[in-house]
């Protein structure tokens, strides 16, 4: 098995392009994009050059990073939602709560894909 976890170095590249493709397009240039990127730089650096680095912290890794990418993107609350509702089936709650957890899952996503609705410019 490879230091990635069976990921492959290659899906850490990937990953890699892809963080500092949202800097580029999401970021403002100068000052935050150069703190986002060599944050990320060091980040990856030290997790490749790492003989340490388990399958576990692998596997976080890459979903820190998808859940970063995921806040850049705009979807932070689907990624959000899925956080929850992974947590929720570890959670032992009665009927009701969890009825009542997933309307309001429900109605925070309606809200939220309501309000990312933009007004149409004359």
């Amino acid at each position: 098995m490879s230091a990635t976890g069976g990921s492959g170095i290659g899906s850490v590249l990937s990953l890699y392009r892809q963080v500092l493709r949202i800097h580029r397009d999401k970021l403002p240039g100068g000052v935050m994009r150069q703190l986002g990127n060599d944050f990320a730089k060091s980040e990856f650096g030290s997790h490749l050059k790492s003989p340490k680095t388990t399958k576990e912290q692998w596997t976080s890794f890459f979903q820190q990073w998808d859940n970063y990418l995921g806040l850049l993107k705009g979807n932070a609350p689907e990624v959000e939602a899925e956080r929850m509702s992974k947590e929720m089936d570890s959670m032992a709650l009665s009927e009701d709560q969890l009825k009542r957890m997933e309307e309001l899952k429900r109605e925070t996503m309606d809200h939220n894909s309501h309000s990312s609705e933009q007004p149409k410019k004359n």
